[in-house]
């Protein structure tokens, strides 16, 4: 049996307890000296125009996480001409998308440099192969989910943001 995608929250590895064991002569009894809350690890997934840009921007100032879009990672990847952003352009110029181990590469870099600060994923992963590599990448780093928070918006209000957003990029 696999592993699951997401996980729920587990009380054993939300919080790293340091335990110093003590002896008496009744007794033998552990007792948690230290507790250092694990790092939030965010997921915010939905929708194209769900508003996980919008929402991402606003945990962001209220609440201080590092807050990584793949998009933006990969709009800077094509503006600093990286290998990574060069691939890219060329894909998406011919209306393709960047190949799932591509994107998590990219993303990975990203996240080592968070790696004891508090983030959140904007718009990753998209499909279940890339969730499936971004769970063996923080099993693999002795990391985890927090939480994950689904903006679930109706299919009329995301097509009226959307036909909204293309009006004003016409103008």
């Amino acid at each position: 049996m696999s592993a699951p995608l997401l996980r729920t929250i587990s009380t054993n590895r939300l919080c790293n307890v340091n335990i110093r064991e003590f002896s008496s002569t009744a007794s033998s009894f552990k007792m948690a000296t230290t507790i250092q809350p694990s790092p939030l690890r965010m997921l915010l997934i939905g929708a194209p125009g769900a508003g996980k840009g919008t929402q991402s921007s606003r945990i962001n100032k209220d609440f201080g996480l590092e807050a990584i879009s793949s998009g933006d990672v990969l709009r800077r990847h094509i503006k600093n001409g990286t290998p990574a952003g060069k691939m890219a352009k060329d894909l998406i110029k011919s209306g393709m998308l960047l190949p799932d181990n591509i994107m998590l590469a990219i993303l990975q870099s990203e996240l080592e440099q968070l790696s004891k600060k508090n983030w959140l994923l904007d718009g990753f992963p998209r499909n279940v192969a890339q969730a499936q590599a971004l769970d063996s990448r923080l099993d693999s780093s002795n990391d985890m989910l927090n939480l994950v928070v689904h903006l679930d918006v109706p299919e009329d209000v995301i097509l009226g943001r959307i036909m909204g957003m293309s009006a004003v990029l016409l103008c």
